[in-house]
């Protein structure tokens, strides 16, 4: 039990984030990697949830520190200031993303609109930008990528490849097709980013869709609780012919395509999902994790 908390500990501190025992509790990691998650042979054990005592055997241990509220590795008690600190920043930046979500939901084919990365872990730099993740009703991925990049263009709130500044700007790295809602790879990394999504615009109960199409994430984080966040539900009207979606938006895939032929690298244009990372870290944080697991774990 005890090296089950540490490894939740260990993957908290990769981010420089410290952990109340709550949260120890719900972010706990049974099986990161293992065959059972892997193969899909079912779920893991619900691992205890009264882990008081234990946390505290590893505090008198030396092995955790505790400052206030907070659990952390030996030696990294500055973190929790940076904590509070970027629970600051995040807020700010939440509050930017609620007014270009007001106007993103008018777009008829967006049927889901939630905040990842930093900002909805609540552990945003003062510098970050903010990354979106939409869902496109069935068919009209590219050309939904296309209405709402126009839309913050016009705003001046996107951030674009070639700025060098980031700061408050919105990230659109990640669109989906709700007609394949799982499309990720399942591993420890992405589990977390799912964990941690935060809901704006949410039509239809796509929110609760997502999650059901990804519940896998429960086999690496099988103490997280039910998700509460019920965002506010808006109507969508939008109806549409097979045939015309399939022309138009298959057009304005290769118009899109077309434009980006000369700066693609690393982005990800398929049928079903476009992913655009400035910075994929998600090799590197596992890298790290498993090298952290060996010294702590």
């Amino acid at each position: 039990m005890e090296r089950i908390i540490l490894k939740s500990l260990v993957y908290a501190d990769i981010f420089d984030y410290p952990l109340n025992e709550k949260e120890v509790t719900e972010r706990l990691i049974v099986n990161e990697g293992t065959d059972l998650a892997r193969k899909g042979k079912g779920n893991p054990r619900i691992v205890p949830t009264n882990i008081n005592k234990n946390l505290n055997d590893l505090v008198e241990e030396g092995v955790v520190e505790k400052l206030g509220e907070y659990f952390f590795l030996p030696g990294r008690k500055e973190i929790v200031k940076l904590r509070q600190e970027r629970e600051k920043f995040s807020q700010e930046k939440m509050e930017i993303v609620d007014r270009a979500a007001k106007f993103i939901k008018l777009i008829p084919t967006v049927k889901f609109v939630g905040v990842t990365g930093s900002v909805a872990a609540g552990n945003a730099e003062k510098d970050d930008d903010i990354d979106f993740f939409i869902i496109s009703a069935s068919g009209w991925l590219w050309t939904t990528r296309l209405l709402v990049t126009l839309f913050l263009d016009l705003t001046g709130k996107r951030r674009r490849p070639e700025d060098k500044e980031a700061k408050d700007k919105i990230c659109l790295n990640l669109f989906i097709d709700e007609a394949k809602l799982d499309v990720f790879d399942h591993n420890l990394f992405t589990a977390y980013e799912l964990f941690q999504l935060k809901p704006l615009v949410d039509k239809e109960n796509t929110y609760q869709n997502f999650l059901n199409a990804n519940s896998w994430f429960k086999d690496y984080l099988p103490n997280v609780p039910k998700l509460s966040q019920k965002p506010k539900q808006y109507n969508n009207y939008m109806r549409s012919h097979k045939i015309v979606v399939k022309f138009l938006d298959g057009f304005l895939r290769r118009i899109q395509l077309w434009w980006m032929r000369n700066r693609q690298t690393t982005e990800i244009t398929e049928r079903y999902l476009i992913a655009f990372h400035p910075e994929d870290i998600s090799q590197q944080v596992m890298i790290k994790y498993k090298r952290q697991l060996k010294k702590y774990a």
